[in-house]
């Protein structure tokens, strides 16, 4: 048999405000409604629930013995949705994030604090690494790439505007092998070239004007 709810909460309802109209108000729905459900209930059980008079409507000895069982269980219930509505809405849980060194620092490090400030219940989990990851693959939620490196399934969102790059020298070094005065001349310095971890090559310096 399939438990009548709505018909329990109106019946919960009925014994609670002592009042077939109190109980429609409440509920927000008409007292004809509260009548009908009130009458399957009783048919359904085969006694009557209360005992109603144009004063008052009190519980039977067999509606005292339905409260006892089914008002508690109605709150547990209650409790129950207020419990998953707010865990729905509530930000917490585990955020997994692989990301470069870079992007540790440029961006993701200054924000921490402000972070874990506004979200207590979310644990984050950073995977800082160069590599490529699959994000799907190693059950991250999200990942930072450099420039256009996004498969094509993946849904991105510019975090930074267009970053310049820099070629840096100490100034020890330059004063000992002198400073170049245009691209070409690194090729007769000691650079220090980046590998791609993923692909193992060595990325490529590029340079728009040779002026």
């Amino acid at each position: 048999m399939r438990l009548p709810l709505v018909t329990l909460e109106i019946f919960n309802a009925i014994a609670a405000h002592g009042s077939m109209r109190a109980a429609a108000e409440s509920l927000g729905i008409k007292p004809s409604t509260v009548t009908h459900h009130l009458k399957t209930l009783e048919d359904q059980i085969g006694t009557a629930l209360f005992i109603r008079t144009t004063r008052s409507v009190r519980l039977t000895e067999a509606g005292r013995a339905l409260m006892r069982g089914a008002g508690p269980a109605l709150e547990q219930l209650a409790e129950a949705m207020e419990s998953a509505r707010s865990t729905g809405n509530a930000a917490r849980g585990t955020l997994r994030l692989a990301l470069p060194e870079f992007a540790y620092h440029l961006r993701v490090g200054p924000a921490l604090k402000t972070f874990t400030e506004a979200f207590p219940q979310i644990a984050l989990e950073l995977s800082v690494t160069d590599a490529l990851s699959d994000i799907l693959e190693e059950g991250l939620h999200a990942g930072f790439r450099l420039g256009d490196k996004v498969a094509e399934d993946m849904i991105a969102l510019k975090i930074t505007p267009p970053l310049r790059l820099a070629v840096m020298a100490s100034p020890s070094y330059l004063e000992a092998h002198g400073t170049p005065s245009k691209p070409r001349d690194l090729l007769d310095h000691n650079c220090i070239n980046y590998r791609f971890p993923s692909s193992g090559a060595i990325a490529p310096w590029l340079f728009s004007d040779e002026a």
